[in-house]
This record gives structure tokens, C-alpha cells and sequence, in this order.
């Protein structure tokens, strides 16, 4: 059997490997066909993660190393393994999952994705990770400005309101509302 790769194969995994999204495909039992570069980078950066660079695994038993994994992170973990199920099994085109990933130096989020190819009779799954930490940490300081602003105008003894364009009030706080404003 020829174990050198050809030219697309080469070309492939080129692509695959420049990507910044984490990429494992499988087959339809979960056994590992190919890890990309990212993936491979995580892992090692990550020591508890090591066994996810083997070739041949089942990504269902390793997934998210769940041995040491909270209950929430094993929760995900299994939601997303029957995420994969439902795409391999045809039930949806394909699943995603945001979840957090926090190490014990860094917090960070990604987004999973899900999605299926075939070659001739034979079915893949395309595993990929989308480090979403950026997004999810603009999200939780404009939620947390949002929380300041609201209490600022709850905890107001002036009467704060707001219009629409259209005339309509939209918010005010409890300080209009008091007959001393009215």
C-alpha cells in the first residue's frame, strides 16, 4: 500500500492547517482521521489534551478530556457528542455549540461546529473550534455597562425617561412614575 500523499491530499491539508479554527474530520464511528495544525498547537498547549493528537482515537471516548472535566464542561460534552450523532445520522445539516474553555491562566470561548461530507459511499465529519474568546468578552463588558447603567437610572430619585423617535416612552425609572413627577 502507497502511504505517500499525492498532490491534493498535500494541498488538502495545507489549506486545512493554515486555518485558525481548531479542525479534527472523522468518520462516522469517531475515530480520528486528521487533526490540523491548530488543533494539533491546542493540544500541546494544553497537556491534559495530549491523547487528542493521536491518530485513531475515538473522538467520542476523548472528547474535551472529559476525566477531568467539570460536570458542566462533561454536560457539554455531551451535548455535543450527540450533536455530532444527529449531523453523522442525517437529523440536522449540521450543529454548533458555543462553550467555554477556560484554562487555569486564561478564560476563553469557542464556537463548535459540526458539519458532514461524503466521498463516494464513506461519511466524514468536519470538527471545528472557533476561538471566540474576543467576542465573548466584548459581550460580558457591554452586559456588565448595561447592568451599571440600569441601576444608575433605578437608584436615580430624578425621574429618568426614555422616547422613541415615534413619542413613545420606551423605559423610565421608577422615580417618574411617582406622583411628585406627574
Amino acid at each position: 500500500m502507497n502511504n505517500i500523499p499525492s498532490i491534493p491530499e498535500i494541498f488538502a491539508r495545507s489549506v486545512l492547517d493554515v486555518l485558525s479554527a481548531h479542525i479534527a474530520i472523522l468518520d462516522i464511528n469517531g475515530k480520528v482521521i486528521y487533526v490540523n495544525k491548530a488543533w494539533q498547537d491546542f493540544a500541546q498547549q494544553n497537556s491534559s489534551c495530549l491523547d487528542m493528537l493521536l491518530s485513531e482515537i475515538n473522538y467520542f471516548q476523548s472528547y474535551h478530556c472529559t476525566d477531568s472535566a467539570t460536570p458542566y464542561e462533561a454536560k457539554e460534552a455531551r451535548v455535543f457528542t450527540l450533536g455530532i450523532c444527529d449531523v453523522i445520522a442525517g437529523h440536522k445539516p449540521e450543529f454548533t455549540l458555543e462553550s467555554a474553555c477556560h484554562s487555569p491562566t486564561e478564560k476563553r470561548w469557542f464556537l463548535g461546529k459540526v458539519t458532514k461530507f461524503q466521498i463516494k459511499e464513506d461519511i466524514f465529519v468536519v470538527v471545528s473550534y472557533e476561538n471566540i474568546t474576543e467576542r465573548k468578552l466584548v459581550e460580558q463588558a457591554l452586559l456588565e455597562k448595561e447592568s451599571q447603567l440600569k441601576c444608575l437610572v433605578e437608584s436615580n430619585i430624578i425621574g429618568i425617561v426614555f422616547w422613541h423617535l415615534n413619542g413613545q416612552i420606551t423605559k423610565a425609572n421608577s422615580a417618574f412614575f411617582c406622583d411628585d413627577w406627574l
